[in-house]
Formats: C-alpha cells, sequence, structure tokens
C-alpha cells in the first residue's frame, strides 16, 4: 500500500488512511480488514475514507452495513463543519446474517396485546389515549389508522400476533366508548376506555 501511494504520488492525499492502516497494524487487527479502491459509497457527503463490513459466511456476501467519514455534513443543515463517521446496517443483510450462522432458533414469533384501529382524524386522539392507558400497564399495542376495509384490520392484527383488536371512529368517540374484539374466541364487547384494562388483567 505504501509503495503504492509513493509510486502514484498521493501522500497527502492518502494520509488518513495510511494512518489508519498503520493503527490498525498496531491493534493487531490488521488481519480482519482489506483495502479495496473499489468501495464507493453512494452519497456525496463523505470525504474521508468509507469503509463496508462484510460476514465471512460463504452464503452472506452482501454488505452487513457501510459507511464512511465526513466533514461538512453538518454544513448541508447550516451548522459548523465538524468531522464524523457514520454507518448504517441493512435489516435485510442483518437477517440474513441471522440466518445463516442458525442465530434465529428458539426467537418465538413478535406479539401484541392490542392492536387499535382508528377510522378518521376525528378519532386519532382517543386511539392515542387509549393506547397510552393499556401501555402505561405494560402491555403490548399497535395504533394504525384503519383501512377503508375494516376486514383488513383484523388481517394486521392477527399478522402482528395480536389478541385483541380495538376499533375506534366517530361514533365512539361520542359515546365513549371501543368496539373490542377478542381475535381467538370472536367475542366482541364495547367497554369505555377506563374499563378497557379489565379484559388484559
Amino acid at each position: 500500500m505504501k509503495k503504492f501511494v509513493k509510486d502514484h504520488g498521493v501522500e497527502a492525499s492518502a494520509s488518513d488512511l495510511l494512518g489508519v492502516l498503520e493503527s490498525l497494524k498496531e491493534l493487531e487487527i490488521e488481519k480482519y480488514f482489506v483495502f479495496d479502491s473499489n468501495i464507493v459509497r453512494g452519497l456525496d457527503y463523505y470525504t474521508g475514507i468509507v469503509f463496508e463490513v462484510f460476514d465471512k459466511h460463504p452464503d452472506n456476501r452482501r454488505a452487513l452495513c457501510g459507511g464512511g467519514s465526513y466533514k461538512n455534513l453538518l454544513k448541508i443543515f447550516g451548522g459548523d463543519s465538524v468531522k464524523g463517521v457514520g454507518v448504517g446496517m441493512g435489516d435485510v443483510t442483518f437477517k440474513d446474517f441471522l440466518n445463516v450462522h442458525n442465530l434465529l432458533d428458539g426467537i418465538g414469533h413478535v406479539y401484541h396485546d392490542l392492536y387499535i384501529a382508528y377510522l378518521g382524524d376525528e378519532s386519532q386522539a382517543m386511539a392515542f389515549q387509549v393506547g397510552a392507558i393499556v401501555r402505561a400497564k405494560d402491555f403490548k399495542v399497535i395504533i394504525n389508522r384503519a383501512p377503508k376495509n375494516l376486514k383488513k384490520s383484523v388481517n394486521l392484527a392477527l399478522k402482528n400476533g395480536a389478541k385483541w383488536l380495538a376499533v375506534i371512529g366517530s361514533e365512539e368517540v361520542e359515546k365513549n366508548i371501543i368496539r373490542l374484539k377478542n381475535l381467538e374466541t370472536k367475542e366482541e364487547f364495547t367497554p369505555s376506555p377506563k374499563e378497557l384494562l379489565g379484559y388484559f388483567s
């Protein structure tokens, strides 16, 4: 590497890179790093060294994450020039990593206690208030604006492992009730927000 830099007369521009390579050697971890002049990040605010991290498993060849150093990122938003290093990880590639190393075994399906579907802007506030009441007792809650077809809300609730579905629209807000359905037994109830917790205890 040093010979390449010297032969091409780029000592000044490569000083940071050479410094990092020397630090890796001093830390005795240089065997985990490979210099690759073909790596390019897709964002133009990087002003220094860029990198990618790979799994060594042959079935997982995509980069797990990538990033680099920059000093002008904050200037884009009107701030001062501050040096920094950033990295972003891909969720799909990380899941692939867990799969090929058999690290997902024993992890159960994510479940929620309550899925709240609200029908419009006028019922959003009540939906969030109900969600806060239930979460305060350490129950897991998802809140989403309901699609026009309420059957889709049932499917979404089941997909997220919810045991209960609560539907809140303008009529429910006016009457201060919640349309509540047990997705296992198919039973339906209309409790007030204060009565709702009784169904989870």
